[in-house]
């Protein structure tokens, strides 16, 4: 019941009037003046989760486009805290009474939506696409969540203090967006520049050209 409550609190401001998803295959476009399908306007109305995106077309851009509007309101909802209080009153030494409200939150993390509906139009040189949700299936999604965020924790304390990049990658791939993904992420980051600078000071190159390989280590690697 408690997750219900917090998710219509959710529900209420999550209308997204447009986003994007950017990266190194895929320039951002703004579609944020592009009109909405009538069946979007009419989930919208209905309270229905609705995520919208625009990239730059392209043919691969055009194949991929619908799991990216998927990942993006998959994001949106996982990138949401999900919290509700509970006030009491507590009376002090004194006996004055204070109000004092405690906060609980729920990070909504590993989402595996279902039954998202798609669509996507070329607009000039974008591609803009929807995808949208009910909030029955969205709290499904949720509640599936929390074994496989505990799965995760299990199989994060196997490895945090590992300094293994092959070990990192493999949570990355069994729980790409995990609780851990970022600190994932950010150790393989790290253990790669650390190798790549012992093997720069292993090397019998001049100090000039072992600082340029360093500069570049760090900048690029």
């Amino acid at each position: 019941m408690r997750l219900l409550v917090s998710f219509s609190m959710v529900c209420a401001s999550f209308m997204i009037s447009a986003c994007s998803v950017s990266g190194p295959e895929y320039g951002y476009c703004s579609v944020a003046d592009v009109e909405d399908p009538d069946w979007v306007m009419a989930d919208r109305e209905r309270g229905y989760l609705v995520s919208k995106i625009g990239v730059r077309h392209s043919r691969k851009a055009e194949r991929d486009i619908v799991r990216l509007a998927k990942q993006s309101l998959a994001e949106n909802i996982y990138s949401d805290v999900h919290s509700y209080t509970h006030s009491r009153y507590s009376t002090d030494k004194t006996g004055e009474a204070n109000l004092v409200t405690s906060q609980s939150v729920n990070i909504a993390t590993n989402l595996q939506l279902e039954n998202v509906r798609t669509d996507f139009k070329k607009v000039g040189d974008c591609l803009a696409a929807w995808a949208m949700l009910s909030p029955e299936n969205a709290v499904i999604a949720l509640e599936k969540s929390h074994p496989i965020n505990r799965q995760e924790y299990r199989a994060w304390q196997r490895i945090e203090k590992s300094q293994s990049v092959s070990e990192y990658k493999e949570h990355l791939e069994k729980f790409p967006r995990g609780l851990y993904s970022e600190t994932a992420k950010a150790r393989i980051d790290v253990l790669r520049k650390h190798k790549n600078k012992q093997a720069i000071n292993n090397t019998n190159m001049s100090p000039p050209a072992r600082m340029f390989w360093h500069l570049l280590n760090s900048a690029f690697y």
